[in-house]
């Protein structure tokens, strides 16, 4: 966790840095080396990692309890490059399918990270949201809270089996909608990212969602925005139509934290190399159904384009010429005969059923959960800091992080005095983040930390400003 927080971001980094230093934060003659660390990575992974997960969670969501009404939902796809063959995911950033590894993230309202989960393959969001439920069950109980995803969870069964499981959906609808009659719009304030209001353009009217036994009446709240009309679909008739079309667009905070978690802890980065055995008994798609399927579908645009042709000379009072008629009748014999072929095999099966040259291993999944665990850690840390140093710097919203990473890494001096342990940072790069800093030491020391494992309370103060009190 102090490696994430002063932006060592892979073990093989220690040795850029001095150990008898880091050494001294840690309470430590010298920071252990890199074998030491891997080999204590690796034995706590197979140990008693999960539970550690877990428990971090668990006490996340006590402390953040205020923030739990809305959950954001999303996958984050872990592009791989090594010579080892694993599903491809659809990595959106990049528009294309690769090789990796995908987890599900749940974060809080504040776009603060709750808990994730690793998928063994590549489910879409709507298979993945079972075992979301499950956790956010065991971790808040029964209390009724609202998923917010992207089109990729759009499912009217999922909606409806999430409301019979006692949660609310917020999401954006998919497929082709009939527009809005743009007068039908209202001016309505909407809070802004940073707390301010914005006036959007909303519609707002029930709708019904799916057909047959999974037919749902749901609200549809529609921004109006430059000609574009975006609908969002919801199960919460209670709230304002400003508040959903806010809820749905803050959706963007989790985008945001995956891309500080890759840029600045390194979230991505491959933490061990080789790979695992898959369980040989987990369902998977069939690729010699895929393939066939794939022949299938070339074979029906094929007919579709000659049907095409053919119904345009009959509008036009035209006879089709036997050449035309001769090829319908033989693309639709290959449509009937590609569709026996797929169905000569199973869509699903099991890894153990796979021929050799497909997919069989994955990568090593529990070390590279509990690094994962620690940096969210880390990022929880940073988060509440952040909350912290709030009320005293006004730029917050824009270098809030900045300042924080800024002054963890600061110079500083480390003295016992009295029992007591004192930290003193140097001052930070101007009078104002200086002034910050200070103010969060000051909150910091009403906390009456102990250093681990001693009796001595630890102090704080920026050299240069009023002394630790």
């Amino acid at each position: 966790v102090l490696m994430a927080l002063l932006r060592i971001k892979h073990p093989e980094s220690l040795k850029e840095y001095s150990p008898p230093e880091l050494g001294r934060i840690i309470g430590l003659d010298r920071a252990p080396e890199v074998k030491t660390l891997r080999r204590k990575l690796k034995q706590i992974a197979e140990g008693p990692s999960e539970t550690l997960i877990y428990d971090l969670a668990k006490r996340r969501v006590q402390a953040r309890d205020h923030a739990l009404g809305f959950l954001y939902v999303d996958g984050h796809v872990r592009v791989y490059s090594g010579k080892y063959r694993l599903p491809k995911g659809h990595v959106t950033r990049m528009r294309m399918s690769l090789p990796a590894t995908e987890d599900v993230w749940v974060n809080d309202a504040d776009g603060d990270p709750i808990f994730f989960i690793t998928q063994e393959a590549h489910p879409s969001l709507v298979t993945a949201m079972q075992a979301v439920v499950e956790e956010t069950r065991a971790l808040v109980g029964d209390r009724r809270l609202t998923f917010v995803f992207d089109r990729g969870g759009w499912s009217p069964k999922l909606f409806k089996w999430l409301v019979v499981q006692g949660f609310d959906v917020i999401n954006y609808r998919k497929g082709t909608v009939e527009p809005i009659p743009e007068d039908q719009f209202e001016e309505l304030d909407v809070i802004g990212n940073h707390g301010s209001d914005k006036t959007w353009l909303l519609h707002d009217c029930t709708v019904s969602i799916g057909t047959g036994a999974d037919q749902l009446q749901m609200r549809q709240v529609t921004r109006l925005q430059n000609g574009h009309q975006t609908h969002i679909v919801t199960t919460r008739m209670d709230l304002s139509a400003s508040e959903i079309a806010h809820r749905m667009f803050h959706r963007w905070t989790q985008e945001n934290f995956f891309k500080y978690m890759r840029d600045e802890f390194a979230l991505d980065a491959l933490l061990e190399y080789g790979t695992e055995e898959e369980d040989p008994l987990r369902d998977v798609p069939n690729p010699d159904w895929r393939r066939a399927n794939n022949v299938w579908r070339k074979a029906k645009t094929k007919l579709k384009k000659l049907e095409a042709a053919h119904g345009a000379l009959v509008l036009a009072g035209k006879t089709s010429t036997a050449e035309l008629l001769s090829a319908l009748e033989r693309e639709r014999t290959e449509v009937d005969r590609c569709k026996a072929a797929r169905d000569q095999h199973e869509q699903r099966v099991t890894i153990d059923d796979l021929r050799e040259e497909d997919l069989t291993v994955r990568l090593p999944a529990l070390r590279k959960r509990l690094s994962d665990g620690l940096k969210m850690l880390a990022y929880q840390v940073e988060s509440d800091l952040v909350r912290a140093v709030a009320p005293h710097y006004r730029r917050v919203d824009d270098e809030g992080r900045t300042l924080i990473a800024a002054a963890l890494q600061s110079a500083g001096d480390i003295e016992l005095n009295e029992g007591e342990l004192r930290i003193t940072l140097a001052p930070q790069s101007s009078p104002h983040r200086t002034r910050a800093v200070a103010e969060l030491c000051h909150l910091l020391d009403d906390m009456e930390v102990t250093f681990p494992g001693t009796q001595m309370r630890v102090r704080y103060a920026i050299r240069g400003t009023d002394a630790p009190r």
